[in-house]
């Protein structure tokens, strides 16, 4: 959220940029919502691999999903038509920031 606020005051997320799932610009409620629904994912999903596999097992595979997850969601921003190229470096640095957070303290845990 920090980065999104941020990124407004410096114009990297302009009303006129729309992302064409939704058909309007990106918003701190679609950061949110997002930032929310992969956290909630991942918390399952490390859960549901450490039931199945032992810990250090379950911490390998987990990580090496979370990487594959990382590297699909980075062409994400370059879908957004004429989209600036601040806002994708932005979007890129929120998924790494989010991704690589709950990687660590989820596998620390």
């Amino acid at each position: 959220a920090i980065l999104f606020f941020i990124g407004s005051v410096l114009g990297a997320f302009p009303d006129n940029v729309l992302v064409p799932q939704t058909g309007a610009p990106v918003s701190i409620t679609d950061i949110l919502i997002i930032s929310i629904m992969s956290t909630v994912g991942a918390i399952v999903g490390y859960f549901v691999l450490s039931r199945i596999f032992s810990v250090a097992r379950a911490k390998q595979i987990f990580t090496i999903l979370a990487v594959l997850v990382l590297l699909g969601m980075a062409t994400t921003p370059f879908s957004i038509p004429d989209v600036p190229m601040l806002q994708i470096v932005l979007l890129e640095v929120m998924h790494v920031v989010l991704g690589g957070a709950l990687v660590y303290y989820l596998v620390k845990a």
